[in-house]
C-alpha cells in the first residue's frame, strides 16, 4: 500500500498539473519544454521526497502532472542515450 500524501505534496502536484495542462494548451510539448523550468524548481523536492508508489499515484490522479514527470523521464532517457532529438518523439 502506498503512504498518504500529504496536503502540501497534493497542492504541489496540483500545480504543477494545471500549469502544464495551460501549457499544452498553448503548443503542446513545444510549449511546455519552454516553460517548464518553473515546474522543475517544484517537481524536484517532490521527487526527492516520495515514498514508493507516490509519485505512481500522483501521475495517475493527475494527468498534466504525469505526463510532466513522463516528458522528464523521457529527456533523462534520451540524454543518457545520446539521442536528444528523440525527447519528442522526432
Amino acid at each position: 500500500m502506498t503512504a498518504p500524501l500529504s496536503p502540501s505534496q497534493l497542492k504541489v502536484a496540483r500545480e504543477i498539473d494545471a500549469e502544464v495542462v495551460r501549457l499544452l494548451k498553448i503548443d503542446g510539448d513545444e510549449a511546455l519544454l519552454m516553460g517548464m523550468l518553473p515546474l522543475m524548481g517544484k517537481f524536484k523536492p517532490l521527487m526527492d521526497a516520495a515514498k514508493p508508489g507516490q509519485l505512481d499515484a500522483l501521475c495517475e490522479q493527475f494527468p498534466g502532472f504525469g505526463h510532466f514527470a513522463k516528458l522528464l523521464e523521457a529527456m533523462a532517457s534520451s540524454i543518457a542515450d545520446g539521442n536528444f532529438n528523440d525527447i519528442l518523439g522526432r
